[in-house]
This record gives C-alpha cells, sequence and structure tokens, in this order.
C-alpha cells in the first residue's frame, strides 16, 4: 500500500514493473529506481518514459551507498535467492539507510524463516503476511 506523496526505493528494479506501478500509486511522490545492471535501469526509465510518467529516477548502483534516496517512506525489494541471502542482506542494510524512521521495506521470498533467522533482521521491527507460495515481509524501521 503506497499513499500519494510517498518517496519509495525499488532495490533490484530489473525491468522496472514495480517501480512504475509505485510511481502510479504514489502519484506526487517520487521512485528511485535502483539496479547494479545499467540495462535494467535503461529498461525501467524507458518503460516510464513510454508511460508518460515523469516521477522515476534510475539508478545505476551497486554499492548501497544512495543519497539521493534518502528519506524514502517505503522500500520495495525482491532479492535473488542465490549468493546465500549475501545480496538479501545488502538489500536490508540499504533499505535501512534510506529509510524514515518507522518506513517500511516489502520483501518478497519463499523462505520466510531465512529472513528470521539473519543477524541483520535486530535493524527492523516486523510483521509478516502470505500469500500464494510467496510471503510478503513488512518490516517497519527501527527508531533510533
Amino acid at each position: 500500500e503506497l499513499k500519494p506523496g510517498d518517496r519509495v526505493l525499488d532495490l533490484g528494479c530489473g525491468s522496472g514493473a514495480v517501480a512504475i506501478a509505485a510511481a502510479l500509486r504514489s502519484e506526487m511522490g517520487h521512485v528511485f529506481a535502483v539496479d547494479c545492471n545499467a540495462r535494467s535501469v535503461e529498461c525501467a526509465l524507458r518503460s516510464a518514459s513510454l508511460a508518460g510518467i515523469d516521477n522515476v529516477t534510475g539508478i545505476l548502483n551497486h554499492d548501497g551507498e544512495l543519497a539521493e534516496a534518502g528519506g524514502c517512506d517505503v522500500a520495495l525489494l525482491n532479492p535473488p535467492y542465490y549468493g546465500d541471502f549475501a545480496i538479501a542482506e545488502h538489500f536490508m542494510k540499504t533499505a535501512s539507510q534510506c529509510l524514515v524512521e518507522a518506513g517500511r521495506a516489502v520483501v518478497v521470498t519463499k523462505d520466510h524463516e531465512a529472513y528470521h533467522e539473519r543477524k541483520w533482521s535486530r535493524l527492523w521491527l516486523e510483521s509478516e503476511a502470505e500469500s500464494s507460495g510467496y510471503q510478503l515481509l513488512t518490516y517497519r524501521k527501527r527508531a533510533y
């Protein structure tokens, strides 16, 4: 669920489909479509342009240093399953840095238990919802 005006981080944007949907839902907000693959970022930006959407910024990045995407309300994450959750950990830490206090990170996974077992889960207060074989884990950023 996105509110008009939300700033959204789509980390690992791939084709940009989620970024486009988020841009439409956040209306006057802004979406940062981030990926380490230049073709993915180009695809997301081209899709936004063809759809007449002007509230998407594409960012080519692999290190998680995203000063321009700070102050986001929501982070949308669908990390790959390979790499023993190293990429998932990178996504979760990056999202935590980019979100405002009490901001939400929504993660799609088939293995919610693996998320609960990770040491980086202490960065978040969490809740979860399940749907058709995949889980949507919603994490709320802790206040410090």
